[in-house]
């Protein structure tokens, strides 16, 4: 054998004692290289099921990531989800607003933050005029009706601009979008 396969053999053997003794010292010192951290990284959004396969996908893969509850410095932008009686509310099962307290044909009206998923604010519909003239407020595109979509539609366009410009640009976009809702859509948000 030549001496180039004769040293990778015997670096390879002694790598393998290593590990085999639970001497992982050597990995650990590579894992603090950023250049093998960004591979790592990058390895593993190519092996991903998920794939990321164009531009699309590349958004939808960050909202995952960072809509739910990671980002808890966000601009304060609420979107208008729905509004509801707290006894169909109740009826639904909708356990992560607290609904003790209220009559069942209350209405509560539901945002939810722009950019960290998991927050919600539930007010009096009599309070609303009040909320919407102290906070961010956007409504979305009026011709998507429900309230997912809406939601969905609204973050999609907020990440995509981040991405892709800034987030100074995102946030003036989707608060363009701030159309609020007419009266057929907040007669159907109640049923």
């Amino acid at each position: 054998m030549d001496k180039n396969t004769l040293e990778a053999i015997k670096s390879e053997a002694m790598d393998m004692k290593k590990i085999a003794e639970g001497d992982y010292s050597e990995i650990k010192k590579l894992e603090e290289n950023p250049i093998v951290q960004k591979y790592l990284h990058l390895k593993a959004l190519q092996d991903s099921p998920y794939g990321v396969r164009n531009n699309d996908d590349v958004v939808y893969r960050i909202m995952d990531n960072y809509a739910y509850g990671l980002i808890n410095d966000t601009n304060d932008i609420w979107v208008y989800y729905f509004e509801k009686a707290v006894g169909i509310l109740k009826e639904r099962g909708f356990s992560s607003i607290p609904l003790d307290g209220y009559d069942d044909d209350q209405v509560l009206v539901i945002y939810k933050d722009l950019e960290n998923g998991e927050r919600l604010i539930a007010i009096r519909e009599e309070e609303q005029k009040e909320f919407e003239s102290t906070h961010k407020v956007t409504y979305g595109k009026e011709s998507i009706y429900d309230s997912q979509d809406r939601y969905f539609n609204i973050r999609y366009q907020f990440f995509k601009s981040v991405i892709e410009e800034n987030q100074e640009e995102a946030v003036k976009r989707v608060l363009g979008l701030n159309k609020r809702p007419d009266e057929y859509l907040k007669s159907w948000a109640r049923k």
